[in-house]
């Protein structure tokens, strides 16, 4: 394990630190994050989910897992830790394959009751952003026994829960992973799942089954994802109209834009800037 970044948030409501913090976002492959809220009222969106934020809880995002933090305006500030953190395939191995196969919210939200969570949070914090490497190694361990306590458990050794995955992963996990690579490289254009599937050499029946199996979400699901992520980042650092972004992401149409973007991001394109950018232009 390899925690790559550790940060605190304290009352987080609107301006910047929201841009910055609570914004529509996803991380590379390999690469985990567990948010620890400690107060305040919101919602928590995970990909298609839409998770109500309540004091003392724990959520896991996945690789590639769209999120964002939207906070209750001014009403109840949310104060929370998020760390970030890789897992390798080959030395973290069982950590990895059991994390990466939590699929429901369920599974990757858990209620902490006890005080001495919080102070476990802030440990890892700041032994993560300390120049010792023993204290960084510390944060490293400290954030294993957190979730092996609140998501592994008493859970089934990996070996004996659902192999078929690793053993499908070379083929069908490669072929997902450079049908992403066009999708990123191709993020401006149109792309139809029948071009994808051709690119990978098989049937858009059995592309769109290897990649929800891998992903949780529909190629089709995933690549507007991934240009309302885009999309999400002109919004809150640019001044470009809302009209000239749908234009740019190549969407039919300003209204589609809209509706596809209130779908992933939980807010429209102009609700968006006007919480977490610095102007709003329409």
């Amino acid at each position: 394990m390899n925690i790559i970044d550790a940060v605190y948030v304290y009352r987080m409501f609107m301006g910047r630190k929201a841009s910055w913090n609570g914004r529509y976002h996803s991380h590379k492959e390999g690469q985990f994050e567990i948010h620890f809220f400690v107060e305040g009222a919101g919602s928590f969106l995970s990909n298609k989910k839409r998770i109500p934020i309540r004091n003392k809880t724990m959520f896991l995002t996945l690789p590639q897992e769209f999120h964002s933090i939207l906070p209750d305006r001014i009403v109840k500030p949310i104060t929370y830790y998020a760390i970030l953190f890789s897992l390798s395939p080959k030395k973290d191995r069982r950590l990895y394959e059991f994390l990466s196969r939590l699929s429901s919210s369920a599974e990757k939200k858990q209620n902490v009751e006890e005080s001495s969570i919080q102070f476990i949070f802030e440990e890892i914090f700041h032994s993560a952003n300390s120049k010792s490497k023993i204290l960084k190694k510390s944060a490293e361990l400290l954030m294993q026994g957190l979730i092996y306590r609140f998501f592994m458990g008493d859970k089934a050794p990996v070996s004996e829960r659902r192999t078929d995955i690793a053993a499908d992963f070379p083929v069908s996990g490669g072929r997902v992973e450079q049908s992403i690579k066009i999708m990123e490289e191709r993020i401006y254009q149109n792309l139809k799942i029948e071009d994808l599937a051709g690119e990978m050499g098989i049937s858009p029946e059995h592309y769109i089954r290897i990649f929800r199996k891998k992903m949780n979400i529909t190629p089709l699901q995933y690549f507007y994802r991934l240009k309302i992520k885009t999309a999400a980042a002109m919004i809150c650092n640019t001044d470009l109209y809302i009209s000239d972004i749908s234009k740019k992401m190549s969407f039919e149409n300003p209204f589609h834009f809209s509706r596809i973007f209130k779908k992933c991001a939980g807010l429209s394109p102009s609700a968006y800037r006007k919480l977490y950018g610095a102007g709003a232009l329409f």
